[in-house]
């Protein structure tokens, strides 16, 4: 790899990774036969084009920010119009810190708001109350996303299990076609008493 294509490569990263796996070997090649043959890096306005191209490519990939927060708080797909940008999400390597902030900066108001609460009302033993406010917070949260994790984990082992019997050699049977008529029960889970 030369200069220039190490260069181009680190400017691309402002593309999404779909993106650049499509068409950053396309990319590189156009800026390798139309820079001067002495180049080893991008010129300051190709690169901030680059850049600039690269971060409208990813807000314009974004889903809204009602559908961002309730995939990132409530665990609920955006839709098969941000698929790539889902995958992009999980892929990525800090895909847990923004995770874990999103949930701190919207648990911060509750805390703050808690603090002020106990700290105005002047009461004792305020330090419990503030602290078990932002779990309870978590645990309703906790609470409101496990069955749509539970029925997407049904949903890849049923999808597992027809790859599985499609592919089953060991039978004398010819393989199954997918079968449409199993379908995921929802389960109530709710305790007794």
């Amino acid at each position: 790899m030369t200069p220039l294509e190490r260069s181009t490569a680190f400017w691309l990263r402002a593309y999404p990774r779909r993106w650049r796996d499509e068409r950053a070997a396309e990319i590189t090649a156009v800026i390798a036969d139309l820079a001067p043959e002495d180049a080893s890096r991008l010129d300051a306005r190709t690169a901030l084009g680059l850049v600039g191209a690269g971060w409208q490519t990813r807000r314009r990939d974004r889903p809204p920010l009602g559908t961002y927060l309730a995939y990132r708080l409530l665990s609920r797909r955006p839709g098969p119009t941000y698929a790539g940008w889902v995958d992009d999400d999980r892929a990525g390597r800090f895909s847990a810190v923004r995770i874990l902030l999103v949930q701190l900066l919207l648990a911060s108001p509750v805390v703050a708001a808690t603090w002020a609460t106990m700290w105005w009302l002047d009461q004792e033993g305020y330090d419990i109350v503030a602290s078990t406010i932002p779990l309870l917070f978590g645990l309703v949260l906790r609470l409101a996303t496990k069955d749509d994790r539970r029925k997407e984990r049904a949903a890849r082992l049923l999808a597992l299990q027809d790859e599985i019997d499609r592919w089953n050699t060991w039978g004398d049977e010819e393989p199954a076609e997918h079968d449409t008529t199993r379908q995921i029960a929802p389960t109530d889970h709710t305790p007794a008493g």
